[in-house]
C-alpha cells in the first residue's frame, strides 16, 4: 500500500492556536499517588493516562469516535469547578506524529529550544484501540500530551517499540512497515508503583510511562493495524499538516526572568 505514512519513520522532527480540523480525545499521562492506594481507577496510583470523560459521548455522537473505551471516571474539582475525568495503567495507540516545544508555565512562555524554567512538552497524533479478548478494534483519533520528564518517558516507550519490533520482525516484510501501522500498548505495569523522583531544584515523584512490550513473538502479528485503518489514519495524517508544523512556526514568547523549575508532578487539566 502507497500512502502518506511511506514518508514516515520511526523517528519525529520537533525542530519549530492551530487547531486540528477534526476532533480528537485528548489522553494526558498520568502520575500516580501514592495517597490513593485502593482507589478506582487503579491508574490514580499506579499512573498511566487520563482522558476527560465528559467529552467521550460528544465524540461518539458527531461520528468520531467508533468506541467508547469505556475507562473508569471519577469527579475531579478544577479552577472552573468540578469535571468528569477517566483513567487506565494503559493505552492502546497506532502512533503517527509528533510536536515538541518547551513551556513554562508560570508565564506561558514557550520555544524550540530549552530555557530556564522550562519542561518539554509533547504531543502526538494517534489512533486510539481497545482490546477485547485480545483482538483490538479501533476506537478513533487521540492527541497525546505529555510534560516535563514524562514527555521524555514517553518518547522513550516508542522507541523501545521501535526497538522490539525491528528485532521480532528483521528480515520479513512486516519489519518494513512504519510506526503508525502498528499498536503499540504504552503505560504502567506490575503490582507496585515505579516512582522516579524528578526535579534539580524541587523534586517530585512520578510514574513513568512505559512500553508494554508482547511476551511472545507471535503476538507482534495482532499489533499490525489492518489496512482500511491504516488508510483512514493516513488521511487524518494529512489533514493534520499544518497542526503538527504550528509550534515550529510560531514565533517564540519572550521568556521571563530565570524561574524555579517547576514540580513535575503538577499536571495541568488539558480538556
Amino acid at each position: 500500500m502507497t500512502n502518506a505514512f511511506d514518508t514516515i519513520g520511526w523517528g519525529d522532527d520537533f525542530s519549530g492556536a492551530v487547531r486540528l480540523p477534526f476532533q480528537t480525545l485528548v489522553l494526558r499521562a498520568l502520575n500516580g499517588d501514592g495517597k490513593l492506594k485502593g482507589v478506582i481507577p487503579d491508574a490514580r496510583y499506579f499512573g498511566g493516562w487520563a482522558y476527560g470523560a465528559d467529552n467521550v459521548k460528544g465524540l461518539i455522537d458527531s461520528g468520531d469516535f467508533e468506541i467508547d473505551p469505556s475507562w473508569p471516571s471519577y469527579e475531579m474539582d478544577g479552577d472552573k469547578g468540578p469535571y468528569n475525568e477517566a483513567a487506565n495503567r494503559v493505552a492502546h495507540l497506532a502512533v503517527i506524529k509528533g510536536r515538541m516545544r518547551w513551556h513554562n508555565s508560570n508565564d506561558n512562555s514557550f520555544a524550540m529550544s530549552y530555557f530556564t524554567g522550562a519542561r518539554m512538552h509533547v504531543q502526538y497524533l494517534a489512533g486510539m484501540f481497545v482490546v477485547d479478548k485480545g483482538k483490538p478494534a479501533y476506537a478513533g483519533m487521540a492527541t497525546l500530551t505529555a510534560k516535563g520528564m514524562q514527555a521524555k518517558h514517553l518518547q522513550d516507550a516508542i522507541s523501545a517499540w521501535e526497538n522490539a519490533i525491528r528485532a521480532a520482525k528483521a528480515g520479513t516484510p512486516e519489519g518494513k512497515l512504519s510506526r503508525p501501522c502498528w499498536i503499540l500498548t504504552i503505560g504502567t505495569k506490575g503490582d507496585k508503583p515505579e516512582v522516579v523522583m524528578v526535579g534539580k531544584t524541587q523534586q517530585s515523584p512520578i510514574t513513568p510511562l512505559r512500553a508494554i512490550l508482547p511476551q511472545k513473538e507471535e503476538e507482534y502479528a495482532k499489533r499490525i493495524v489492518p489496512e482500511h485503518i491504516r488508510e483512514l489514519l493516513a488521511s487524518r495524517f494529512e489533514a493534520a499538516t499544518e497542526w503538527l508544523n504550528a509550534w515550529k512556526s510560531a514565533k517564540p514568547s519572550a521568556a521571563a526572568e530565570p524561574l524555579p523549575e517547576p514540580a513535575d508532578m503538577v499536571d495541568e487539566r488539558p480538556f
